[in-house]
Parts: structure tokens; C-alpha cells; sequence
């Protein structure tokens, strides 16, 4: 049986992001854009495009590996985050 990932989809009043731990998105060599936030040792890929992208790149890292996605209401986000620069 494959090893089974969790990522956690954090939503707002006005839109989402997959959070993913730094080491997990460096490993499968994805980096983040503008358009994302991070924390100490999260990113928080957006969901228009970066989300996607990531989700994509894990998968042709891991081909074989299955994971879940549980979201979160978080009303004051973006607060508690830093926005990158891109």
C-alpha cells in the first residue's frame, strides 16, 4: 500500500490556498510565486494557479503516492501570513 499524504486547503471570505510544508514543495522542486503567502514553515500556494501546479508536480514526483485534501475556514488569514513578493 501507498503512503498516504494530507494537505490542508485554507479558505477566506474571498479565496483559498493549499498550505504545503517548505520541505515537501522543495523536494518535489516547486517554488512559490507572487501570488502566494508562507508562514515559518508553510507556503500557501493560491488557488487560481499555484495550487494546481503544485498539486501537479507532486504528482510526477510521487506517482504512486495518494493524498487527501481537508479544508479549513480561516476568516483572518491573510493576517497572519506574509503575501510574497514573486
Amino acid at each position: 500500500m501507498s503512503a498516504m499524504t494530507e494537505f490542508t486547503f485554507i479558505e477566506d471570505p474571498g479565496h483559498g490556498w493549499l498550505m504545503v510544508p517548505k520541505d515537501v514543495a522543495r523536494q518535489v522542486g516547486y517554488k512559490p510565486t507572487g501570488y502566494d503567502y508562507e508562514t515559518e514553515d508553510h507556503w500557501y500556494f493560491e488557488e487560481d494557479c499555484s495550487a494546481s501546479a503544485f498539486i501537479a508536480a507532486y504528482k510526477t514526483h510521487h506517482p504512486d503516492r495518494q493524498f487527501t485534501v481537508t479544508v479549513k475556514y480561516e476568516e483572518d488569514f491573510r493576517q497572519r501570513a506574509r503575501r510574497l513578493d514573486g
